[in-house]
Order: structure tokens, then sequence, then C-alpha cells
């Protein structure tokens, strides 16, 4: 399977990440690259290409945090909410017309933070001992292999926004 990500710039990438270490250092968890999942649970690797493909001459953009949540799902562990905004639309619309087949995926904008079984208190503890800056920018879009094993997600293809 395959899901594709938008990717941080550089700089809210190292700043994202080192959260996710310390994070993942502190609860014995696997660390991630931090993303935004724009699409999930596709098939074919070359529908995925040609939808980042097609996302290429997007302009990089920037989201606004909303605040720090969790939930139940081991995906959205402990997560930035982030504000849905015209480009996130489009690249998502972009990406959606491009695979040809149905999935499940219903389109949430978040950047998680950790994946792991906790209690609702320990998630609750982390969110609040972190404090989280109220812009990311993202210039990346990347097609990834998706397991439910975190430690063999790959990039198979990347393109960077204009």
């Amino acid at each position: 399977m395959f899901s594709i990500w938008a990717e941080p710039a550089t700089k809210d990438a190292k700043y994202l990440f080192q959260i996710i270490c310390k994070l993942g250092k502190k609860y014995h968890s696997h660390t991630f690259n931090p993303h935004i999942t724009m699409y999930s649970g596709i098939r074919s690797v070359s529908d995925a290409k040609l939808a980042i493909q097609n996302c290429k001459n997007m302009g990089k953009f920037t989201v606004m945090a909303t605040g720090l949540d969790f939930s139940d799902s081991l995906w959205k562990t402990v997560f930035v909410n982030v504000e849905k905004n015209q480009r996130l639309e489009q690249i998502h619309d972009t990406v959606k017309e491009n695979i040809r087949q149905s999935t499940q995926y219903r389109f949430n904008p978040h950047i998680s933070l950790i994946y792991k079984k906790m209690s609702n208190s320990e998630k609750q503890e982390i969110i609040d001992g972190l404090r989280i800056k109220q812009k990311f920018t993202f210039d990346k879009i990347a097609v990834i292999t998706s397991s439910r094993n975190v430690e063999k997600w790959e990039v198979i293809d990347r393109v960077v926004l204009k």
C-alpha cells in the first residue's frame, strides 16, 4: 500500500522531527518524518506517482496550527490539528482525481507527533507539556510505502513544490 504525504520545508521539518524524536525517546515509540497525509490506502504506485506529478506546479503552502489533540486511533495518538485551506484542498483533490480506486480515506489534515497505544491521561500529559508554533510551511509532496510497521515506511517518489 502507498500513501501520499505533504512534507514540511527543511526548517519546519527539523523543528517537528525534534519533537517526534523527544517523544519517541521518552515513550519508547518509533520515530518518523513529519507530514500531513494527503491520501492513504493506495494500491497502485503508478497512480500515486502520477498524482504527485500533477501537483508539482503548485506552490509551497503554509498551514495554521489550531491546537494539539489526541485520539484513540494509533495513527492520531497525539497530533497538531491544522486548518484546512485552499492549497491543502487543491492538492488533496488533485491526488484523489488521479487515484483510480475508491478508498475509505477521509481527509482530516493533521501532523502526528507520536504513534503509540497510551492512556488518555498520558496523551493529555504530552499535550500539557508541549508548546507548538502556529505556522508550518510545506514544500514537498511524496509517495510513501505505508504499512502498519513504521520502520518500513520509505519514500518512493517526491516532487518539490514551486
